[in-house]
Order: C-alpha cells, then structure tokens, then sequence
C-alpha cells in the first residue's frame, strides 16, 4: 500500500523535496512511479529500467539526491530503506539508479567520522545525453 507523499521547501536543498505523512517500515513500498515513459533520460526523469525513464509527477520529478537515501527504486516503486517517520524526506542514490545524470553536480558526503568531502553525481555510466526523446 503507497503512504501519502507530499511536496514541499526543503531547507536540506534549498528547493522543492518530497516528503512523507505517516510511518513506513524498511522495505516497505511507499510509492509507484506512474507517468510517461522516455526512452532516454531528463532532468526531472527516473530510470525504472534500460531505456526506460518516467516522468511522475508531482512524485518523482521532486525526488531528491542522496548519498544516505531514505529509499531505492526496485521496477517502478520507492522501497524504504530504513524506517521511516511523518515529515521525513524521501531521497534516492542517484549514482546507484541513474545510467546517466543529465545535470550532474557535486553534492557533500560525510563520512563515519564526520568529515565531508564533495564527490560527483554522474550515474553510473559517466556520460551526458544530448537531449530528452520521447517513445513513439
């Protein structure tokens, strides 16, 4: 069963983020991706297969990056990572789930001691596409 997830300022990012209004357990299925599907991706994009990329919205196009994520994408659905409270933010690995980050950027990673350090958000091919096509 999808919880219900909302969009709203996220301070962490200085922008829009989504969150969530109940619990959820680690593991548990907290949404399914719906949408257009592209066969390459865009910026607001999520890989859910090869070649295949989906445009939620207002869901997924609002998910944020995260090197410590609050949930992975199996198929087309946000699992849990840990268990999760109201009003958490609900991020995603970005360098584990994307082939490719059409915007990419540094973001900070702190380590078990603490220290951050700036690591690239690429995916994981390394490469840019050109632009977005749609499926025909």
């Amino acid at each position: 069963m999808s919880k219900q997830l909302f969009v709203k300022f996220s301070r962490r990012v200085m922008g829009n983020g989504v969150f969530i209004d109940s619990y959820a357990h680690r593991g548990q299925c907290i949404h399914t991706l719906a949408g257009a599907i592209k066969n390459s991706p865009c910026k607001y994009s999520v890989q859910v297969a090869a070649n295949e990329h989906i445009l939620d919205e207002p869901i997924g196009v609002n998910l944020n990056h995260s090197f410590s994520p609050s949930v992975y994408i199996e198929g087309k659905n946000l699992i849990a990572v840990h268990d999760l409270k109201p009003d958490d933010e609900i991020t995603f690995d970005y360098n584990k789930n994307e082939a490719v980050v059409v915007s990419s950027f540094d973001d900070l990673v702190t380590d078990k001691f603490g220290f951050q350090s700036s690591l690239p958000v690429l995916g994981y091919k390394n490469s840019k596409p050109t632009k977005c096509e749609t499926d025909k």
